[in-house]
């Protein structure tokens, strides 16, 4: 989770001490270890350095070649042996993620970022072809953000950058705060005008002020893969799901695991549990954490947590409700880089693990889209008409209708032929009836005039599970584009369902894998047999947090009700209806509002706004809504 930027002024002027100290500066509170400056005329980057590993500490960056190549990088690659034997001696420097990374390079050229995989984010300078390379992996855990203005180009992996060396006021950004509020922004927004991010799994060209955005790598929706029989899925996925634990298991130390008592994180530690059982890894040991709630007993977790304490033989880290602030992580209002739903929560944790020593995270977000968690029988049945396979459309209708009740008729007409599951839209009617008090005007105008592109356009000829499937996956990486990890602390997040070999794998299998009757997530739970509880096998979901929530809200009622009067940030904007959202939140307050999430990330981007309002002056709301295409108010001239 090290830090990286630079500074590229495209009319040759010289990067001065003064601005490349800012820029440097900014990046500071993610470098505890140190780090490097490169400056060369028109051309400035700088690198600070959190160490996860062994390698990691013999990096110096910013990395030169003997060519006057300049590489800043961020990121674990899990595929190091393989490029090792492929580069042999053609490294110049130790073998450190960096210096193979910038051995590829010269060795493929564009080709070389296809091949980088891991956990990354990365700057290269070309100094023959006068052009700067930004580049994320797939899907997009380190984050990389850029602005080009016409005279200067400045990159971070940092927002904060943006504003220290900003001289007007930012401009914010009300699409992606609008979404925000309504679900997710898009990965290729952010809060600010005028500041993109590198999409995931995408390289950005930037030359003479021209840029080109080119895939470098995306799951292959159209691939295939056919076995005989189950072992042989089964031996697949265990090969790469152990693979996928046994890379982010490359750390120093302590790593620490999420642990909820359900399926994705119980595999990922059970599983890492075993590995270091078995092998010579880096790591020492697995720390896991769980929230308790033991007020709450529709989301009250410690039986099954206690399953996996009970097999590994030791009791992980409780962090209860009551212990820290859902809403509001201090007693006054700071400065986050982006508005963030659970900040009271993230923030305990980095805290937590930063007294452990710790600085690795897994956590098993993303398992419900790769592994597919839904009972949805009408994908699979489509798929089947489709193909026309009647006779086995036939006996999958008869199994689902065995175990749902419902009638074959019911099951061949609702969920075979006349399904919408193909179909999805970005906030359903149900939704905005359950949250009257967003304005669902200006989110609509907001949309309309957002330009940004999804994360892949998919072929309506693909069966229509495998749309689904790539959906979920996107949605999950929307989610990580938030980086709640990264944002509340020094913690450096990893995703092992997110792992590319993994993902392209199970959108390549047969849908049928995946979910059969009355079983989601089957091959999943036939290939961790043997290795997690039965009772976590069993398990057949988990309740929402709703209850917590709600009794957080009471708690904190006092504080929350003071942000919101007339003056509140997101009132003056026009984002929200005061009166409804008042009503809401005594609703919720009372355990009787059904979307309580929704109200927490109303509470979360105001409490962002008057962060940033105590870091910066933000340019004033009614000068916002006048014209939500106007002209970027960032400016990087000196």
């Amino acid at each position: 989770m090290s830090a990286h930027g630079g500074i590229f002024h495209l009319d040759g002027a010289t990067v001065t001490p003064d601005r490349l100290s800012v820029l440097s500066r900014s990046l500071d509170r993610r470098g505890p270890d140190g780090g490097g400056i490169y400056s060369n005329g028109a051309l400035g980057m700088a690198h600070r350095a959190f160490h996860t590993n062994r390698a990691s500490k013999l990096e110096s960056q910013p990395l030169t070649s003997r060519y006057g190549h300049v590489l800043t990088w961020d990121g674990r690659l899990d595929n190091r042996e393989e490029l090792i034997g492929k580069l042999g001696d053609t490294i110049e420097d130790v073998r450190t993620d960096a210096a193979l990374v910038l051995a590829a390079y010269l060795r493929w050229g564009m080709d070389w970022f296809a091949k980088l995989i891991g956990d990354w984010s990365l700057a290269l300078w070309e100094p023959k072809k006068k052009t700067l390379l930004l580049a994320r992996d797939f899907p997009g855990n380190r984050p990389l953000y850029y602005r080009i203005s016409k005279t200067s180009v400045l990159w971070s992996t940092e927002l904060e950058t943006f504003l220290d060396l900003a001289v007007d006021p930012p401009r914010l950004n009300d699409a992606y705060l609008m979404r925000f509020l309504a679900f997710n922004p898009e990965v290729g927004d952010t809060p600010y005008m005028d500041v993109s991010p590198v999409l995931p799994g995408h390289v950005v060209s930037i030359r003479d002020g021209a840029v080109e955005v080119h895939k470098a790598w995306e799951p292959d929706l159209a691939a295939e893969i056919r076995y005989g029989r189950d072992l042989e899925y089964e031996e697949h996925f265990r090969d790469l799901f152990w693979g996928a634990v046994r890379g982010r298991l490359r750390a120093q130390g302590v790593v620490w695991a999420e642990l909820s008592g359900g399926l994705d994180s119980s595999s990922i530690v059970c599983v890492a549990d075993e590995i270091l059982q078995g092998e010579a890894v880096e790591s020492e040991r697995v720390e896991t954490f769980s929230d308790i709630y033991s007020q709450s007993s529709s989301t009250d977790e410690r039986e099954y947590i206690g399953y996996v304490e009970k097999k590994r033989g030791r009791r992980g880290q409780h962090l209860e409700e009551s212990e820290y602030q859902l809403f509001l992580p201090g007693e006054t209002i700071t400065y986050f880089s982006r508005p963030q739903p659970n900040l009271g929560r993230s923030t305990k944790l980095a805290l937590l693990m930063a007294q452990n020593g710790a600085r690795v995270l897994l956590s098993g977000q993303g398992g419900d889209g790769v592994m597919w968690s839904m009972e949805r029988p009408c994908l699979d049945l489509t798929d089947m008409l489709a193909a026309k396979d009647l006779r086995k459309l036939h006996a999958r209708i008869k199994a689902y209708s065995l175990h749902t009740g419902r009638t074959y008729w019911d099951l061949f007409w609702t969920d075979a032929v006349n399904s919408q599951a193909a179909r999805s839209t970005s906030v359903s009617s149900r939704r905005m009836a359950n949250d009257p008090w967003i304005n669902w005007s200006l989110f609509t105008k907001c949309q309309r005039e957002q330009t940004v592109d999804t994360l892949a356009a998919m072929d309506s000829s693909l069966p229509a599970s495998r749309r689904i499937s790539y959906k979920l996956i996107s949605d999950a990486i929307r989610i990580l584009s938030l980086h709640h990890f990264r944002t509340c602390g020094m913690i450096d997040a990893s995703y092992p369902y997110l792992d590319r070999r993994l993902i392209q794998f199970m959108l390549s299998v047969p849908f049928e894998q995946k979910l059969r009757p009355g079983i989601t997530r089957s091959l999943h739970r036939r290939a961790v047999r043997g290795v997690l509880p039965q009772e976590i096998l069993a398990r057949r979901g988990k309740t929402g947090a709703e209850e917590c929530l709600c009794r957080a809200l009471g708690r904190e009622w006092q504080a929350v009700q003071s942000l919101f009067g007339p003056d509140a940030r997101v009132v003056r904007r026009g984002y929200v209806d005061l009166p409804k959202l008042l009503a809401a939140m005594n609703e919720a307050r009372d355990g009787r509002h059904p979307d309580v999430y929704s109200l927490m990330r109303v509470i979360s981007l105001e409490v962002w706004l008057r962060g940033l309002e105590l870091r910066v002056a933000v340019q004033p709301a009614e000068d916002m809504k006048a014209d939500l295409a106007c002209e970027a108010a960032f400016s990087l001239e000196s």
